[in-house]
């Protein structure tokens, strides 16, 4: 399937150049494969795969509803919730700008549960935890140093910085139980030394990827799609 611009319900296979997303599916389907690399990029996608867990039919599975990752996506104008209906334009990145940005589920602010968000990185990395939320920080935050803030829609919001190995990492919920509406923190992701992910190589010949466009089909061509 070639990429669109990713909508509510919408189901995305993958995205053209710096905005690179899954689908959404829902609760309890079978979460998909690692995300493919960019073909000729000098470094795979940062984030190989992610999934938060949450209860249906009264068990935990694994779920990518509305979670969205946007490799070298978060600056200025950047819509960080891909909700249509009511969206969160980003105003100044601060010194995150260029930073992938990995929005979990915004059905799921109130959940109290540790671990929840579980994500694999390709490699070493820079993560920041943007706390979009006036309430106090849960503890799993605490090993998160306070580093800048960011802006959001006309808000501040404070920026939590931990450097991160390679492999598997978990996070846990927001638990927002009295939020004004229900916004989940974001995860930015840069390279170890806080440089931006790089943008992938055209093959000679090629012609350029553009963001939010339909992929050329020699890159379509590149993508496989391995089922559960």
């Amino acid at each position: 399937m070639r990429g669109k611009l990713l909508r509510r319900g919408y189901a995305t296979a993958f995205m053209c150049a710096s905005l690179l997303t899954l689908p959404a599916v829902n609760a309890g389907a079978a979460a998909p494969a690692d995300i493919p690399a960019h073909h000729g990029a000098p470094n795979p996608a940062l984030v190989a795969r992610y999934h938060t867990m949450e209860k249906h039919d009264n068990k935990l599975v694994k779920n990518i509803e509305n979670v969205i990752y946007q490799p070298r996506s978060f600056e200025p104008g950047t819509d960080i919730d891909g909700d249509q209906y009511n969206s969160q334009i980003v105003d100044d990145a601060g010194a995150y700008l260029g930073w992938d940005v990995l929005t979990p589920s915004r059905n799921y602010s109130n959940v109290t549960r540790n671990p929840w968000l579980h994500f694999k990185l390709d490699r070493k990395a820079t993560g920041a935890i943007v706390w979009r939320s006036d309430e106090a920080r849960p503890g799993w935050m605490n090993s998160w140093s306070r580093s800048g803030d960011v802006v959001i829609e006309g808000r501040t919001y404070p920026v939590y910085r931990k450097s991160l190995n390679a492999g598997d990492h978990t996070l846990g919920g927001p638990a927002r139980f009295n939020a004004e509406y229900e916004r989940t923190y974001l995860l930015l992701l840069a390279e170890e030394n806080g440089s931006p992910t790089t943008d992938p190589l055209v093959p000679d010949g090629k012609p350029a990827v553009e963001p939010n466009t339909l992929c050329p089909q020699w890159l379509h061509d590149t993508y496989t799609t391995i089922g559960p």
